[in-house]
């Protein structure tokens, strides 16, 4: 469990040590991008974790027979979250609830500040605000400094079992913002969407890939909230290059690895 979650649930047991009430109990600072586990940044169609206490009384998840109808519920074990820039709000796409986390889905037509709250069989936790940009680009992670990638054989890379300069990888990232076609709210993309903004960038070391290089960048399929980037990395490649993408200035954090081994 990386720093930020453990900070967010202290100050939420703290906040918990102080109240009488069982009613839903997290802070703005204990709401995370699940893509990276910190707090932020945000944009539509980013999958979103909340930490706390009496989130839920039980623990449930999206499994395939929830989703039947053909997208992410709405309620999990009688556990709703509202997002919205009113006074109401409306219910957001649901993961994973449980006792002290949830996940949800920032739903895609959504921008600007937005508040979150929490309800659980009628009772409602605090409103918090977050704020959405256009984009929010990030990678998905394998652990705290490597990039979550797949080779041509659909394997995992890690520093076990690394790409290589030549190799065509999948990688996995959260936050790229609106394609095309536009994806539908809390449903899994079945063909291909590709990324609006044509001003996407990939880096390695700091250098721009060549853009012929990137076949896919667009909607996972199969998945919601997940895009997806299909590249042919360049033949000569140093070891475990940083990776970063983007869009002109706006990249993803620095220090995020993608294992390589030299050929």
């Amino acid at each position: 469990m990386n720093r930020f979650v453990l900070a967010s649930l202290a100050l939420v047991s703290g906040l918990w040590a102080q109240s009488a009430s069982n009613a839903p109990l997290y802070s703005a600072e204990s709401v995370a991008n699940a893509a990276t586990s910190t707090a932020g940044p945000f944009a539509p169609n980013v999958i979103v974790s909340i930490y706390g206490t009496n989130l839920s009384w039980t623990e449930e998840a999206a499994t395939p027979e929830r989703m039947k109808g053909g997208g992410l519920p709405y309620e999990l074990a009688n556990v709703r979250v509202l997002i919205g820039n009113g006074d109401g709000g409306r219910n957001a796409p649901l993961y994973f609830v449980s006792p002290r986390q949830i996940n949800f889905l920032i739903p895609p037509d959504l921008i600007g500040t937005q508040s979150i709250t929490v309800v659980r069989q009628g009772t409602r936790g605090p409103k918090v605000d977050i704020q959405l940009q256009n984009e929010a680009p990030e990678f998905f992670l394998r652990d705290g400094q490597t990039v979550l990638a797949m080779n041509n054989n659909f394997d995992l890379l890690s520093p076990e079992a690394p790409a290589k300069g030549g190799d065509w990888i999948v990688l996995y990232a959260a936050g790229l913002g609106q394609t095309d076609p536009p994806q539908i709210e809390g449903r899994p993309w079945a063909g291909t969407a590709t990324l609006r903004r044509k001003d996407f960038r990939l880096l390695l070391n700091g250098n721009a890939i060549d853009r012929s290089r990137v076949a896919y960048a667009g909607a996972a399929p199969g998945f919601v909230g997940v895009y997806q980037i299909n590249v042919h990395l360049p033949d000569d490649l140093p070891a475990d290059p940083e990776i970063r993408l983007g869009f002109g200035d706006h990249l993803s954090a620095t220090g995020i690895k993608l294992p390589v081994r030299p050929q």
